[in-house]
């Protein structure tokens, strides 16, 4: 590349030697040494006499020493850094500290044993699954219990700290990456223990008092005019004549409620607390039944009930009604509906016997049914409340 196109394009960025002669000349004109821009100049070099140069070489000299001199501006305008050496860095710049590492695995092996010890003191604490049973599962309650997964949850924990431990010995850096395993995953289980001993165990409180749910709840909708319902719409009493609204669902002929549910298929209960009145009906009715003209209470007209007439005597609404022999007057009536099947079941709450059996075949809806007597003082009678669902709770065998 020609001095010239050096200088258009202004890129000289290494040191340049130039050496300027003259060949007819005896003295010698010493190079002219240009290094990172800086050229230097040597004074007490004599320029050759003009008498001793011939035009030729004197317009060579000027141009090359015009060249030098160019060459020499543009280095000064791009060579005006400096050089910063840095130091190089050491092999290892991540020191290894196994000390450091040995104080994690230490804090790892004692929230080990913590945690164990906590465990042991947490079992000792667990209530008696008698007194206080275990809240209800959603998913588990529905699987049955497997006796193989627990030694398959032991292996595949081993399997995994296995397969660490490989990985663990073909690092590089093994110390640094030890002990960030060793201390978050050990400090992880030391707040598992100390949750699992100042929290509240899965077990169900005695400080709350709920109220509990009935199985079947009270269409007022259907109730009769002299009948008042509870505000929980589980309990129905003979009472003073109400205004309401005679609607078509409205039962005017018989002084009954139904329920608010039907039901067309599965099994279904529930249980009712007659009380000590002589007249009550408890049972089903099809939807369908007459609500507004007077029917006999019989599997014809849609009704699968047994009532009391008297304090000792209970009868089964059949066609003709027929009385059903008891040894105790029940007090809490208790009645199994099994839509499928066709049966009407009654038993006595209080020792499970059985009352009487209905057997039909259901074509439609079916709505549990209640119904009071008529009571001269309405304010001393005594209500049919349906009672909350019971759950029964049977201790473990050892």
């Amino acid at each position: 590349m020609a001095a010239s196109e050096l200088i258009e394009k202004e890129e000289v960025r290494i040191p340049v030697e130039a050496n300027v002669t003259s060949s007819n000349s005896p003295t010698q004109i010493h190079p002219q040494r240009v290094a990172n821009g800086n050229p230097t100049r040597h004074a007490s070099t004599p320029s050759p006499p003009p008498d001793d140069l011939d035009g030729n070489d004197r317009r060579g000299g000027l141009c090359s020493l015009m060249l030098i001199e160019s060459l020499n501006n543009k280095l000064k305008r791009r060579c005006d850094y400096e050089k910063i050496c840095a130091e190089a860095e050491p092999a290892d710049s991540l020191p290894s500290e196994w000390w450091k590492t040995g104080v994690a695995f230490l804090y790892a092996f004692f929230n080990l044993v913590f945690t164990t010890v906590v465990i042991t003191i947490v079992h000792e604490r667990v209530p008696d699954k008698s007194v206080s049973p275990p809240l209800p599962d959603k998913f588990f309650d529905y699987v049955d219990r497997v006796s193989w997964a627990f030694t398959i949850t032991e292996a595949n924990g081993l399997i995994l700290v296995g397969l660490w431990l490989v990985q663990w010995l073909l690092l590089k850096h093994k110390a640094i990456v030890g002990r960030r395993v060793f201390l978050p995953h050990r400090t992880l289980y030391m707040y598992r223990c100390v949750t699992m001993y100042i929290t509240t165990l899965p077990v169900p409180g005695q400080h709350m008092v709920c109220a509990p749910k009935a199985s079947v709840v009270l269409d007022p909708n259907t109730a009769h005019s002299n009948l008042k319902l509870s505000q929980e719409l589980t309990s129905v009493q003979y009472s003073n004549k109400l205004l309401l609204p005679d609607n078509p669902e409205r039962c005017t002929s018989r002084m009954c409620v139904l329920g608010a549910t039907g039901f067309m298929s599965g099994k279904h209960s529930w249980t009712v607390e007659v009380g000590h009145d002589k007249d009550w009906f408890v049972g089903v009715a099809r939807e369908s039944i007459k609500r507004k003209t007077t029917t006999f209470l019989s599997p014809e007209e849609g009704y699968w009930v047994i009532g009391q007439y008297s304090k000792d005597s209970l009868w089964a609404q059949t066609s003709p009604r027929t009385r059903v022999s008891v040894k105790q007057m029940p007090e809490r009536l208790t009645v199994q509906l099994d839509c499928d099947k066709g049966r009407v079941v009654f038993t006595n709450a209080a020792d499970s016997a059985a009352i009487y059996t209905f057997k039909d075949k259901f074509t439609e809806k079916i709505f549990p049914y209640f119904s009071v007597g008529l009571c001269e003082d309405w304010k001393n009678s005594s209500p049919l409340t349906v009672c909350a669902q019971t759950m029964k709770v049977v201790p473990e065998k050892a």
